[in-house]
């Protein structure tokens, strides 16, 4: 990212990590702009002392020594951060606003209901309640990133989605598609003045030059014009 402050908090579990969630938080950082720090939290219940998650802290911090040297092979720096609490998310919460990140990164399995791995918390409970921006990664095939989709409709945080969106389009060498979706009753005078906007727009953001493809649409079906 283009801040050299930028902090990214990446949750570390059997679970979550994956290639695609490396890869991802590693292409939004680089040695001079921004810091990553990925976290292992041992949960420990209520019935328990703290001393018993001594052992498993000891296996996390194996852990994120492997995830620290895939690191430098990204050229990343990355810092390992292991905790113990009695409440997994809460203790996330309470490290990211400690640190001062302002990203979260989540390994996500697909699922939108039921009890999923974030945590012992839904995929909804997740976005509701964490007070940092936040990016989900499903994995898929990390090596067959070619062309990215981005629907942007402006607002205070365009500019961080924007950015996001380069930063992995250049690691994975990824053709960017921004969508501008507008409803299908805009009159076309409307929609052509709306797209030469929106193209303005995006070249104040900073990117030029860059492959990036722009449409402006006005479908009749939003949701089947996205897929």
């Amino acid at each position: 990212m283009r801040d050299i402050n930028f902090k990214i908090l990446l949750p570390i579990t059997k679970e979550s990590i994956s290639t695609e969630v490396i890869k991802i938080a590693s292409s939004l950082i680089s040695t001079s702009h921004g810091r990553l720090i990925a976290l292992g939290v041992v949960k420990v219940p209520p019935s328990l002392s703290y001393s018993y998650g001594a052992l498993p802290a000891q296996r996390y911090r194996r852990l994120l020594r492997e995830f620290a040297r895939f690191g430098e092979s990204e050229n990343v720096e990355i810092r390992t951060l292991v905790k113990v609490s009695r409440n997994v998310w809460q203790e996330i919460m309470d490290t990211a606003t400690e640190r001062e990140c302002d990203l979260l990164i989540l390994g996500w399995d697909g699922k939108t209901t039921g009890q999923n791995r974030f945590f012992d918390l839904t995929i909804d409970d997740v976005v509701r309640e964490c007070p940092k921006n936040l990016i989900l990664v499903k994995p898929g095939h990390v090596g067959e990133y070619r062309n990215i989709l981005l629907l942007l409709r402006g607002g205070v945080h365009a500019q961080l989605t924007f950015d996001i969106a380069v930063a992995i389009a250049r690691r994975f060498k990824a053709h960017l598609t921004v969508m501008h979706v507008e409803g299908p009753e805009t009159p076309k005078a409307e929609s052509k003045r709306s797209e030469r906007i929106f193209k303005n727009y995006i070249a104040k953001l900073g990117y030029q030059g860059e492959d990036i493809e722009i449409l402006n649409l006005c479908p009749v079906d939003i949701e089947n014009s996205i897929v």
